[in-house]
């Protein structure tokens, strides 16, 4: 979700900034990372060569928790541009992101305020020197209309309220989502409560840009303090992957005022969510008792790749490992990379799917690893 504002200009003065940089700095665009540097390897070498961000040198040692993240990102310059321009905004959403998630994770039974959602818009918006407002509610003139799509034919789904009504509408709702907590005045049940608080607030649409990614952390807060402790599920991820439903489910809701519709799809949702980050957990376990079955068994090759597929995930390596996939892992030649994989599949670490060129592996304890077209590289 996003909305009308100087965000496209500032997208391209990125990506004009990015390009020149790479071409000078003798990289190709698009093009690969070098073979023998690691992502993070390859970002490094770039602060050395002098890239800014924001007019300041960029680096990654202030940002120590976007380690996990870097490695998990693609090894091409093409994938890491069009993944929402990983260089540039990395270390503004990625880091920020999770400090917004760890402190709901710490305050999830406090009372919901401006200050706190101040705080995490603050975190999240880091660097968006384009933006009028952040840390604060909207206060620009020209209407707020959410809208999805592309930047130049997007879709309006509705039309929020002015923004001199922004503060009146938010301490309402902020009054409202703390007498419906099951100690306030007015309890409900937490999983109504999560998905009319995600509504309610998406409405209101009370930020220049964050609204949605807030409004998954404010229905988070409901379901935690439903349970009764912390718990943080995959509903962004659903939602992401479900976007044009999710659009066309809020766009119903604030046309008709029928919320029936948007809580019945809502509570699928969680419940999905909620399956999903219990697969993750079964994954993590079922990875850490493979690596114990292998370990001494394996060449650095082997335990390269099996590294890089579990970091994918529960559903898998995009489009599966194949052979040249390896290769370009690993620098295996071709004999090399079939006996690898062969021996992997014979310890019962990699399935194998497909004949010829289609072949594919996958690990045999990820389940939703099958490459059916659902999902694109962007979506995973």
């Amino acid at each position: 979700m996003f909305e009308r504002s100087e965000k496209t200009s500032a997208a391209a003065r990125i990506m004009q900034t990015l390009d020149a940089f790479l071409a000078g700095s003798g990289y190709s665009q698009p093009g690969s990372i070098p073979p023998e540097m690691t992502f993070i390897e390859w970002c490094r070498d770039l602060a050395a060569k002098g890239l800014e961000v924001d007019a300041r040198p960029f680096t990654l040692d202030n940002r120590p928790s976007l380690v996990p993240l870097y490695e998990a990102i693609p090894t091409t310059v093409a994938q890491a541009v069009r993944r929402t321009v990983v260089l540039m905004k990395g270390a503004q959403l990625g880091a920020t992101v999770w400090e917004m998630l760890a402190d709901l994770y710490r305050r999830w039974n406090e009372t919901l305020d401006d200050a706190t959602l101040f705080q995490w818009h603050q975190w999240l918006m880091q660097g968006r020197t384009e933006l009028r407002t952040i840390g604060g509610y909207r206060r620009h003139e020209e209407p707020m209309q959410v809208v999805s799509g592309r930047l130049d034919r997007p879709k309006v789904h509705f039309e929020a309220p002015p923004s001199s009504a922004v503060a009146a509408e938010m301490a309402r709702f902020c009054r409202w989502f703390n007498d419906t907590n099951s100690a306030g005045k007015t309890p409900m049940p937490s999983l109504a409560r999560a998905g009319l608080a995600h509504l309610y607030f998406e409405s209101i649409h009370p930020f220049e840009d964050g609204n949605g990614r807030i409004g998954r952390a404010i229905a988070e807060k409901a379901l935690a303090q439903g349970a009764g402790q912390p718990s943080l599920t995959a509903l962004s991820l659903l939602i992401h992957r479900r976007r044009k439903e999710y659009y066309a489910q809020l766009e119903a809701a604030n046309k008709t005022l029928d919320v029936e519709p948007w809580l019945d799809w809502f509570a699928d949702l969680v419940l999905a969510a909620q399956a999903h980050t219990l697969e993750g957990l079964e994954f993590l376990l079922a990875n850490t008792r493979l690596w114990d079955r292998l370990r001494g068994r394996l060449n650095p090759r082997q335990e390269k790749a099996l590294s890089r597929l579990m970091r994918a995930g529960v559903d898998g390596f995009v489009g599966g490992l194949s052979a040249s996939k390896y290769m370009a892992l690993t620098g295996a030649p071709p004999a090399t990379a079939g006996r690898d994989l062969m021996h992997l599949v014979e310890l019962g670490a990699l399935r194998r799917t497909g004949q010829l060129k289609g072949t594919r592996y996958w690990l045999t304890h990820a389940p939703n690893a099958i490459d059916d077209g659902s999902r694109t590289a962007e979506e995973d």
